[in-house]
């Protein structure tokens, strides 16, 4: 134990718990995408009939590897029809908006370890039974993604609470932007390995295991090695802890005895800034529910490309979501502008400055290509949402950071739910012409917009005034989540 802890004090334990935080977003991503683009495989294609003189227009297949003609299902074994396969979609954000508020309250209170790694472990389970699940009805399948969904619906408000408890002020832009690479990298890696695993296999079925298994892999990484607070780590250094304490302090002395629902609810800079990861999540969503089926089912790509260029978009996030971080940083250091200037400016180019681009690429009809790369490009301007508003919730509260991105992420999942419910009211045709998906990213864009607008005029990056509220003296080691750590080891700075 000596030896690890000195091996381990070199190393800045609030970085090496925001890379364990981001392969802990992608083993969820993983389980998340795996279904999605699995879905192309496990239904077959539905008949493309039109009833309407409007014009419509459909890709061609893509060829075999061979060439001999077009590629052709041959493993489908459920008639599930867009409204079905969308119901099982949209299951899993039941789930996944029930748990934000009880996740960001529990995390508040106990810390943010034992909520995170529970609810992977959670998701774990559900992935390892997924293919029973499906065989039996879409109705059991449905259930499971649920429950899938509730274990996911932790991920969010508890990195908040330990981005609240690890992340110095002057680092919660860069810190928080790290951390939501896992978001990026998650849906990349999922749909990258996700379509290359579909097409090893003869069946669909490997796919849930195997990312069941890494699930279950990480949760062994995380439970010795991770703590909800630098007080209470054993490998952190003196000179870290120190430093990370004496600038939270400053801002975050006593431990609140209620939560001042009152006040968070009536907070128009929370409210305005709901609303604008509200714009965000429509778009996000938009591109996690609906890309493979696009790319698989309207641009008509193979299987394996279709989870290769899925990705492609949630890779050229990952350069904005971490650089824009360094530069918020940057200029909150250097007093440039306020921080509620640069949360706003940032936030509302986030939400606005992809539109155009993505009514690009669904103007490029089939030429595939040039729709990877305008949709590309879209998604490298939406990374900045992920170092700006997805930072306010620390922004405006330490002591409830949780319980802000509960309902902050909590609300924009109802995105998730929604707009596979939405969609397939656009869709007459099928699987859907390049004309009728285009009014769904019409109805994206709108959204993106209308909701961004208030967060401009009533927005703030402030720390709110209830954030110490009713206050009592915090006791000297009142990190109760990591209970189960030796006594000898609980040190206070």
């Amino acid at each position: 134990m000596g030896l690890l802890r000195a091996c381990c004090a070199c190393i800045p334990q609030r970085y090496f718990l925001c890379v364990f935080i981001v392969l802990g977003m992608v083993t969820c991503y993983l389980m998340r995408g795996s279904l999605v683009l699995a879905l192309n495989e496990m239904t077959f294609r539905i008949n493309k009939t039109v009833e309407t003189t409007e014009k419509h227009q459909f890709c061609p297949m893509e060829e075999t590897a061979a060439g001999k003609g077009p590629a052709e299902q041959t493993r489908a074994e459920f008639h599930w029809s867009q409204r079905m396969q969308h119901s099982v979609i949209k299951s899993f954000y039941v789930g996944y908006l029930i748990a934000h508020l009880p996740a960001g309250m529990i995390s508040d209170t106990i810390g943010g370890k034992h909520v995170y790694g529970g609810g992977i472990l959670l998701s774990a389970v559900i992935s390892l039974i997924t293919p029973f699940l499906a065989h039996l009805s879409p109705y059991t399948l449905m259930g499971g993604r649920l429950i899938q969904g509730f274990g996911q619906g932790c991920m969010f408000p508890s990195t908040s609470a330990l981005v609240a408890k690890w992340a110095p002020p002057n680092e919660r832009s860069t810190m928080t932007g790290i951390v939501q690479t896992g978001v990026m990298f998650g849906n990349a890696i999922s749909y990258a390995t996700s379509g290359f695993i579909l097409g090893s296999f003869p069946t669909w079925d490997p796919i849930f295991y195997i990312v069941g298994v890494i699930a279950l892999l990480w949760c062994f990484g995380w439970y010795p090695f991770f703590y909800s607070a630098p007080g209470n780590h054993p490998f952190v250094s003196e000179k870290e802890k120190t430093m990370i304490e004496t600038q939270i302090q400053a801002k975050m002395k006593q431990k609140p005895k209620s939560i001042p629902w009152k006040s968070i609810f009536t907070s128009v800079p929370v409210i305005t800034a709901v609303m604008c990861n509200f714009g965000h999540a429509w778009a996000l969503f938009t591109m996690v529910n609906e890309m493979p089926n696009y790319m698989g089912k309207v641009l008509n790509f193979n299987i394996q490309k279709t989870g290769l260029f899925s990705a492609l978009p949630h890779l050229a996030m990952i350069p904005t979501s971490v650089g824009c971080g360094y530069l918020c940083d940057w200029i909150r250091k250097k007093n440039l502008i306020s921080i509620t200037l640069n949360r706003k400016i940032f936030s509302f180019a986030a939400n606005t400055l992809p539109i155009p681009f993505m009514l690009m690429a669904s103007f490029s009809g089939c030429d595939r290509p040039k729709v990877i790369v305008f949709f590309m490009i879209m998604m490298f301007f939406k990374g900045i949402s992920y170092s700006t508003c997805r930072a306010l919730p620390v922004d405006l509260s330490p002591n409830y950071a949780g319980i802000l991105m509960a309902l902050m992420n909590g609300i924009g999942s109802f995105a998730g739910f929604a707009q596979p419910f939405i969609t397939p009211f656009f869709l007459h045709t099928g699987d859907g012409s390049i004309e009728e998906w285009r009014n769904v990213f019409y109805t994206a864009g709108v959204i993106m917009t209308v909701f961004s607008v208030p967060f401009v005029f009533f927005g703030s990056g402030e720390l709110q005034s209830w954030n110490d509220a009713d206050m009592e003296p915090e006791p000297a080691n009142a990190e109760s989540s990591d209970a189960d750590k030796p006594a000898e080891e609980a040190k206070t700075a």
